[in-house]
This record gives structure tokens, C-alpha cells and sequence, in this order.
């Protein structure tokens, strides 16, 4: 600490943290909190159903064949060999190359050897060496133990059993993954482990425990499937969200027999079209992807404002007020240019004249003029997306909020799409067109710095993508404005695992296992 009876020379503090500000309006909890409670059991970063099978199985082996049955740091250092030897299955088996989904496989690469090390790369004391995951508990701790949970699969340590523990499900399932493993490749895999290496050329003996490969028509197949229809172990009610959101997809693929590419864009896309003119809408899971849907569109067209005014200035201080007229000038000649509608033409008429089934034409031309730093035209498509969402939702608002609020749902978040509507559009209904545009970069500017400030007090580091200061502004970050991450493709990823899609070349069509599940 200094006192003021001594000098100290003049030094450069440390540079601030910084965090990846991947939701710089702070809004997108309300879609985190749909689709978290939509899709239970899977995460964006469970990549493969098989892994919970693995984990049963493991924990079960370790169990049996270790002395210290009851040793959370035996049992993490086997778990840290095995999930890293299943990495190197991925880098060194010809079949298995490009399969995405593993966890690992970029340390294992890097370290090929005629003899691999599983202690060196694995075991938590080498961390000074580089270990292939950091997380104590490895990618199991990191990534699945909270959804093995939710799923009834296993029990957490608890005080007087100190290890996780598989349930009687999370055994069944173990013993199903155990009869699809031949015996000779399950006894080199837990022999490998044990003594913390494996030779080069035995690797390729362990093809069967592949993640991304369950045998059709197996009892392990069949637990995968009945886990995924099962209800969604919520415990406030019972639900079937996560089920009927698979049959949707299906459905999906099945009126499509030609196949889809973009399965998660078309199923949100053709769920928010078909709830169109609908004004009392239920409480089911359809209408929550469709109030996910409305956030995610009026999200990201905000945040255009937020992303125009953060790339049309520059890394050094630039005039805040001229930027803002500037890019209200542009958007207003663009809004011309295509609309032959003059500046003065307030909101509530371009809400009467909005097209609801452009929406999507809007939203994409803004990414598009986004990706071309066109900022007139990205704004001019951002407002159209907002009014046009605005003019199909607004006779659903109050319904929206009273489904938002149900006590079973809590979607009631900050951006939550009613109060985007009420903040965005219905608030704004007198402005003129250049009002408008100029409100919303003001409101978005605010927006971000406000909610950079709480995230940097709360210790997440520096979050800023820009900074202000005297009416000057300057970027100090580079980041693109997207949609949150729905889960979906993870979902649509363990439908292919267990038999109910296929994905051929781009395509993803259904297959007859999955024609049966929905009939």
C-alpha cells in the first residue's frame, strides 16, 4: 500500500482481462432459458449419446477392478486416461477420421507416439506438461455429469459414497454398452489405463468402443432411444418437451423426403411461419420455439445497430454524434432507395405496410449486408426484420407474456420478446423513419455499455467492445453479432447416433426406424 509521505516512480498497470462477450446487449438469456428447459439432457457441448453410455460402463469397471473403490482421485485419474484414449482412437483409426464430436482429439494429434502415454497426457499431476483437458474431472466433469444426472444415469458423490455411481438405469445401460465391446478390445482398453500406456499398433483393437458407432438393433441402441422419449425429469412438473421436440423434427423430415441441409434453421423457420395469424396461442412446445424464435429475430437485428456503430468507428477515438448521423443517413437513402418511402413516414405506418412473409428475406439480407460492411442497408433490413416480427406478434402479445410468466416456463428474462416488442416497436410508433434508426443505436449503445460495466464489476474481465469517453468512441474488440446456440444441433446430432436420421453428403432425411418412432 502507498502513503503520500513517499514517491513512487511512474509504472504501466496490467492490461485487463478479457472475456469473449459472445452477448453484448445482455439479452439473450431469455432464449438461453426456452431451450434449456426444451431440450433436457443435452447440451451444446455433449456432442455424442454414446459418452453416456461409456461413462456407466467405466465407472462400473472402476468400481470392480480397482483396490480404492470409494477414491474420487482413483477413479478421476482412470476416467482421465480412458476419455483421452478414446481420443487417440479418433487419430489413429483410418474409419474414424473426420468424425467430429471428441473430445481431445487436438492434444492426441499432436502427441502421436509409437508408445502413448495416457499417465503423461491424463494424470492431473503432469499439468505442468500439458494435459489434453484441464477440468479435474475431465470432459465427463466438464460436460456430461450434470446431464448424466438430469437423465437419472448417475448419482454425484455424495459423503458417504465419495465417487459418482451409476443408477440402476446408468447400469442397465453400462451392460448394454458392455455386450456391444469384444472381449479382447475391452480387456486392452482397461489394461491400458491401469498401467497408463498402450502401444501405438494396438490402438486400432479398440474400434468397438467408437463413439460415434452404436450397432443397430441392439439393446443399447434401444436404451439410447427410450432415454431421449423419456419424459424430461423436470421437477416442478411433468413434461415431455424434449420427445415431442424429436417427433417435430421428424415430422419435419418426413414431409421432406428429399432431405434438408439446414434442419435446425428450417425447423425454427417453419415452426415461427406456421404460428403466423394464430392469436391465442397455447402453452405447449411448439409455441416455445415459436417465443424462441421472436427473441432470436429480434435479438440479432438489434444487435446490428450495436455491431453498425461498432465497426463504423474506429480503433482509435472517433466523434460518437457524427457517427450516429452518419449511419442514419445511410440507412435512410438505403430505406429509400428500395422503398421509395420518404424519412418523414413514421413507424406505425411502415408497420401497416410491413410484409410478414419477408421476414426471413429481411433477416437474411441483413447478414449478408453485415458480412459486406454495408451498414445503410444491414440497418434498412434490421428495421424491416423488427416490424415485420412486431406485425405478426402483435396480436399475440399478451398471450406471449402469459405464457412467459407461467411459473412451469419463467422465460420472463431480460429480451424476453415481450418486452423486446414493447421496447423496440410499440414505444417507438410516432418516430419518423431517421428517429427511429437513430433511438435504436442509441438505445443498443447504452444497452452495451451498461450491461459491460455489471459484467466487469461481477469479475467476468474486461467485456467492452467498445469504449466512450468525451462524446468519443473507439473499438476495442472484434466480434460478430449471431443467434444463441439452440441445443438442436446437438439433438439432431444423437438422433443420427441412435438411428432415427441420416446425413448423407449435406443432407439430413429420416430413416425408417425414425418413421416408426413417430407413428
Amino acid at each position: 500500500m502507498f502513503s503520500n509521505k513517499e514517491a513512487v516512480v511512474s509504472f504501466w498497470a496490467d492490461y485487463p482481462t478479457e472475456s469473449s462477450g459472445r452477448d453484448p446487449l445482455a439479452i439473450q438469456n431469455s432464449s438461453v432459458v426456452i431451450y434449456t428447459n426444451l431440450v433436457v439432457g443435452i447440451t451444446n457441448v455433449t456432442n455424442r449419446v454414446r459418452y453416456m453410455g461409456f461413462y456407466c460402463w467405466l465407472f462400473d469397471e472402476i468400481a470392480h477392478k480397482t483396490h480404492k473403490t470409494n477414491s474420487l482421485k482413483e477413479q478421476q485419474k482412470y476416467l482421465r486416461r480412458a476419455e483421452l484414449l478414446l481420443a487417440y482412437l479418433y487419430v489413429y483409426i483410418e474409419d474414424f477420421k473426420g468424425v467430429t464430436g471428441i473430445s481431445g482429439t487436438t492434444y492426441a494429434f499432436k502427441k502421436k507416439a509409437s508408445i502413448i502415454r495416457l499417465d503423461e497426457g491424463a494424470d492431473i499431476e503432469n499439468k505442468t506438461a500439458g494435459l489434453y483437458w484441464k477440468f479435474g474431472m475431465g470432459v465427463f466433469g466438464q460436460y456430461y455429469s450434470g446431464v448424466m444426472r438430469d437423465l437419472d444415469l448417475i448419482v454425484h458423490p455424495q459423503e458417504d459414497i465419495n465417487v459418482y455411481v451409476p443408477t440402476d438405469k446408468g447400469i442397465r445401460l453400462a451392460q448394454a454398452y458392455d455386450a456391444n465391446i469384444s472381449l479382447n478390445a475391452k480387456k486392452l482398453f482397461l489394461q491400458s489405463i491401469w498401467r497408463g500406456f498402450i502401444y501405438e499398433e494396438q490402438v486400432f483393437e479398440l474400434s468397438s468402443l467408437g463413439l460415434h458407432l452404436i450397432p443397430d438393433h441392439t439393446t443399447e441402441q434401444k436404451l439410447y432411444r427410450d432415454i431421449m422419449l423419456a419424459e424430461d425429469n423436470n421437477s416442478f412438473i411433468f413434461t415431455y418437451h424434449r420427445k415431442t421436440t424429436i417427433y417435430q423434427l421428424l415430422q419435419l423430415l418426413k414431409d421432406n423426403r428429399e432431405g434438408i441441409e439446414n434442419l435446425t434453421g428450417t425447423f425454427l423457420r417453419v415452426n415461427y411461419v406456421n404460428h403466423a395469424g394464430i392469436n391465442e396461442l397455447e402453452d405447449n412446445t411448439a409455441t416455445a420455439w415459436y417465443i424462441y424464435e421472436i427473441n432470436e429475430l429480434l435479438h440479432v437485428a438489434f444487435e446490428h445497430f450495436h455491431a453498425s456503430f461498432q465497426y463504423r468507428i474506429e480503433i482509435y477515438p472517433t466523434p460518437m454524434s457524427e457517427t450516429i448521423n452518419i449511419l442514419v443517413e445511410e440507412t435512410t437513402k438505403a430505406f429509400e432507395s428500395k422503398n421509395k418511402i420518404g424519412i418523414t413516414y413514421n413507424i406505425l405506418n411502415l408497420v401497416h405496410e410491413a410484409d410478414i412473409s419477408k421476414t426471413y428475406e429481411y433477416f437474411w439480407g441483413m447478414l449478408d449486408d453485415y458480412k459486406n460492411n454495408d451498414w445503410g442497408n444491414c440497418l434498412n433490413n434490421a428495421i424491416h426484420t423488427i416490424l415485420t416480427v412486431y406485425k405478426q406478434c402483435k396480436h399475440q402479445m399478451q398471450s406471449i407474456y402469459s405464457i412467459t410468466s407461467l411459473p412451469a416456463n419463467n422465460y420472463v428474462r431480460p429480451g424476453h420478446a415481450f418486452e423486446m416488442m414493447r421496447d423496440l416497436v410499440e414505444s417507438k410508433l410516432s418516430l419518423s423513419l431517421s428517429e427511429y434508426c437513430k433511438e435504436l443505436l442509441l438505445q443498443a449503445i447504452n444497452q452495451h455499455m451498461f450491461s459491460s460495466y455489471q459484467k466487469s464489476r461481477i469479475g467476468q474481465g474486461l467485456v467492452h467492445n467498445y469504449m466512450i469517453d468525451d462524446n468519443m468512441a473507439w473499438r476495442v474488440r472484434d466480434t460478430a453479432p449471431g443467434r444463441s446456440s439452440p441445443r438442436l444441433n446437438n439433438t439432431i446430432q444423437y438422433l443420427c447416433d441412435i438411428g432415427f436420421i441420416a446425413r448423407k453428403e449435406y443432407l439430413y432425411s429420416i430413416t425408417e426406424d425414425g418413421l416408426k418412432a413417430i407413428e
